[in-house]
This record gives C-alpha cells, sequence and structure tokens, in this order.
C-alpha cells in the first residue's frame, strides 16, 4: 500500500485527486481559512501558504497576497500553472523571503511530517518572516 501511495504522490495532479476524496474536498478546511481571513477582507494583508503542495488553498486567499512555497518542484510547478498566486521552491528551514514580510502564514499537513529539529528551525523561519503581532 505504502509503495502505491509513494507512486501516486510522485504525480501532483494524481495526488490531487486522491487527497481531495479522501479529504473531503478539504471542506472543514476550507471553511476555517474563511471563516478566519473574514476580519481582515478589508485589510491589505500578505499570506505565506508554507508548504504549498498543489495549492489547493490559493483560491482562498486575494491572489495578488497570496505565496505559496514549496520543496517539491512537481508540486510547485503544477500548483503555478494551475492555481492563482504566486509560488516558489523554497526549503521551509532557511526561506528566500525578507524578514517580517507576511501577515500570517498557513501551514496545513507540513510539520508532523518533519523531524523535531527541522520544525524546530522551519518555525523560526516562519517567526522570522511574520510581522510583529502576527
Amino acid at each position: 500500500m505504502q509503495n502505491m501511495l509513494d507512486q501516486v504522490s510522485r504525480t501532483p495532479r494524481l495526488w490531487n485527486i486522491l487527497r481531495w476524496i479522501v479529504e473531503a474536498g478539504f471542506r472543514g478546511e476550507h471553511q476555517v481559512i474563511a471563516r478566519e481571513l473574514a476580519p481582515f477582507a478589508d485589510r491589505e494583508r500578505r499570506f505565506l501558504d508554507f508548504g504549498c503542495g498543489t495549492g489547493e488553498f490559493a483560491a482562498d486567499f486575494p491572489p495578488d497576497r497570496y505565496v505559496g512555497m514549496d520543496l517539491t518542484m512537481p508540486y510547485v510547478a503544477y500548483a503555478g500553472a494551475t492555481r492563482t498566486g504566486s509560488y516558489s521552491v523554497m526549503d521551509g528551514s532557511a526561506l528566500a523571503l525578507e524578514d517580517a514580510s507576511f501577515d500570517a502564514a498557513l501551514v496545513l499537513g507540513v510539520l508532523h511530517h518533519l523531524p523535531d529539529q527541522l520544525v524546530r528551525d522551519c518555525v523560526a523561519e516562519l517567526h522570522r518572516v511574520l510581522k510583529p503581532g502576527a
């Protein structure tokens, strides 16, 4: 079974379809994002999707203020070709982003896959790129 999942995960489109089915269309996640963004709808804010994968949640954000980053080039390429927003391949423990350049970050389904020290490094980078109080 794991071998089959590994094979499917190598193709972003197939992985997206599988996750869509398993996650019931990500309805819960989309609802939470909409609820959390509602108070900020009239403000100019920049959002970082840390570990964006295929960019599933990009449509929940204003396209000109959304930046998705992931370590996996095929996923970033897929997201850039099929979603709105801006995408980059980056190592989460060494983000090529300016200090205090984002108002909020979305981190879904990423950190639990990483070793503890890498999680600490990624959280430190998120803290660095988020504005004070974010």
